[in-house]
């Protein structure tokens, strides 16, 4: 599905270029300690925004620098070998920042003290989020389905985030990285709080972890057992499942239909982040929430009568459809990807407008004591090194998730 987003956001970029740049357009500087950056979160929305223009990269590693001056060396018109320098470049508003979970903090902050706005990867600090899928038309359609009390009380929720065959060797499987399956797919979490409008849990009852044979601090895979209050302090039971560990398996031309995955889990090519939510009377069932901009479908079944429908939103949806969008459409472009929605908030906040969806710190800062809780219950600690963990809880916690 990476790959899948990636091509989807090149095709779409090529295909719907925005011809000019506004005068008042925001100047992006992006901060890059990746091997990989992956254009698909910055460089290909910001071609298709009007109030984008992506100004400069920073990049300290030599090998990394020489990878992107020639790789984009049409994109930006400077180019610095140092994050100092692109933080002294008066002509940038903003910066993106690319880089390792354990970095994120310091270069976010450094970047704030510099008077830059700061749009970051997810998550943005050892166990917070910056969760882009949160702003596409899909997720709103879909907790507006979810709040319809036609269907009666909420009654559990079960997600599942995987990722098959992610190599030990990354820095998702480092605990000096803060790695581990719940902090890397932490999405799953994400997505059960926001279809709860949930903020901590009431109990966490279970957090069961596979341990990386590398090292014993950091999960491969990890379920957990919550409860949380819905908006009506009713308790919600919500099981969380996370993997990095997933085999390979021959693909197959198309995905999985609802309910297959189930009946041939030996499939584990197309097991893409998903969450169901039950109800009195209905199945709310959210297929790959955190790329619906690639595919997805939100199946509801009505327990009365066993019948199911479905709903797809790649534009429009209860916030965005009666927003006149940067590009002057109302509701938005049907290919816009999850990042570009973000782009699309980002830059209405730093232009004095009123986002349709926005995270707040305090938002972030809950996330951030739920992962911390859950890796508590298993036994493995907060994420990060040691004298941190001795010392606070090792969040950070900004007035904002994208500023």
């Amino acid at each position: 599905m990476q790959v899948a987003s990636l091509l989807h956001e090149y095709v779409w970029s090529y295909l719907h270029p925005t011809p000019s740049k506004r005068p008042d357009a925001i100047k992006l500087g992006i901060m890059v300690e990746n091997a990989h950056l992956d254009p698909a979160k910055i460089i290909h929305p910001s071609a298709t925004h009007p109030s984008t223009i992506l100004h400069a990269f920073s990049a300290p590693k030599q090998t990394i620098y020489k990878t992107l001056s020639t790789k984009y060396k049409h994109t930006f018109t400077k180019t610095y070998t140092s994050h100092e320098h692109l933080l002294q470049d008066s002509a940038v508003n903003a910066v993106y920042i690319c880089a390792p979970i354990a970095a994120r903090h310091d270069l976010a902050v450094e970047a704030l003290r510099a008077g830059k706005h700061v749009l970051c990867e997810a998550p943005v600090a050892r166990s917070g989020e910056g969760p882009d899928w949160q702003f596409h038309p899909a997720t709103h359609a879909w907790r507006k389905i979810v709040d319809d009390r036609g269907y009666g009380r909420l009654l559990r929720t079960e997600a599942v985030a995987t990722c098959t065959c992610t190599p030990l060797s990354d820095l998702a499987g480092k605990f000096d990285g803060a790695g581990g399956s719940f902090i890397t797919l932490s999405s799953a979490l994400s997505a059960t709080r926001f279809a709860l409008h949930a903020s901590l849990p009431t109990k966490i009852l279970s957090s069961t972890a596979q341990l990386s044979p590398r090292d014993s601090r950091v999960d491969t895979a990890l379920t957990a057992h919550i409860i949380f209050n819905d908006p009506s302090s009713n308790p919600v039971h919500s099981k969380i499942t996370t993997s990095l560990s997933r085999p390979w398996t021959p693909p197959l031309p198309l995905p999985l239909p609802l309910g297959l995955g189930n009946i041939l889990p030996y499939l584990r090519l197309w097991e893409v982040p998903s969450i169901e939510v039950e109800t009195d009377f209905a199945q709310i069932y959210f297929y790959n929430f955190t790329q619906p901009h690639v595919y997805h479908y939100i199946g509801v079944t009505d327990k009365r009568s066993g019948e199911t429908g479905y709903h797809r939103a790649y534009s429009g949806g209860p916030l965005w459809g009666g927003r006149v969008v940067s590009t002057g459409e109302k509701g938005g472009r049907g290919g816009w990807s999850s990042s570009r929605w973000r782009l699309e908030a980002f830059v209405d906040v730093l232009q004095g407008r009123t986002p349709v969806f926005w995270v707040s710190g305090m938002e972030s800062g809950w996330m951030g004591e739920c992962v911390d809780g859950v890796y508590m219950e298993a036994g493995l600690g907060r994420r990060g090194d040691a004298d941190e963990d001795a010392e606070g809880d090792g969040m950070v916690r900004v007035d904002d998730e994208c500023g």
